[in-house]
Formats: C-alpha cells, structure tokens, sequence
C-alpha cells in the first residue's frame, strides 16, 4: 500500500519501495535483528543516490553506508544479546532512514545547483 501511495504522488518507484521497506520494518512489532537484511536495498538505492550526486567526498557515502549497514547492525545486535532485549534494533531502520533522506536530498540539491529536473544518474531508471 505504502508503495501504491508513494509511486501515485508522482515519485519514483525506488523512493516508493525504498521508503515502504524502511517503513514497514519500523512498524513491524514481530520484526528480530535478522530480518533486518532487506534494509539492504533502501541504503544500497542511498549509496548509488549519493554517489550520483557528487555532493562531498565519495568515501562519505561509502563510511556512511558501512556505518549503517555494518557496523550499526551489529553494534545493535551484540547489545541485543546482552541484554536480552531486541528494543535497541529499532535504532537501524531510523539509521538507515536518515541515510535514505540524506542521499536523496544531495541528489536533488545536486540538480537544482544545475538547474536540471533531475541529477543525472539520480533518476528513477523504473519511472516511466
């Protein structure tokens, strides 16, 4: 439903699947640690966002992806296991949120700076 709302407001269907993943992992109450794989997707549509912006260094978007999808979720998963409770995993979707966001908004900045509909390379390849 998320993507069908999303993809109807006139945004692509990457943005749309991307952020109806990130979203229903955030309300999924049964959700563990390791169904957290398919955030993989969304960072993986930011990294490419972000490096099709050339907005900062590249290896910003390359620390900010391992940073979220490395170290972050296991990071959380070992806390999880000490203490017995998996309440500190819901940090990893709001991570990988915010670098969601964070590398759409460079590749939109990045085409306004030019005066461009669209950064290329940021484009929707599925958008009709």
């Amino acid at each position: 439903m998320l993507v069908f709302l999303w993809s109807r407001r006139g945004e692509g269907l990457l943005l749309s699947v991307g952020l109806a993943v990130i979203v229903s992992t955030l309300l999924a109450p049964y959700l563990w640690a390791y169904e957290y794989v398919v955030l993989l997707f969304p960072t993986s549509v930011a990294l490419f966002w972000g490096l099709a912006s050339k907005r900062g260094p590249r290896w910003i978007w390359w620390a900010g992806w391992w940073v979220v999808n490395v170290i972050l979720s296991w990071g959380l998963f070992l806390v999880a296991q000490q203490r017995g409770t998996g309440t500190w995993t819901a940090v990893l979707p709001l991570a990988s949120l915010g670098y969601f966001a964070l590398a759409r908004l460079a590749c939109d900045r990045a085409a306004q700076a030019k005066g461009l509909l669209s950064q290329p390379g940021c484009e929707d390849p599925l958008k009709e």
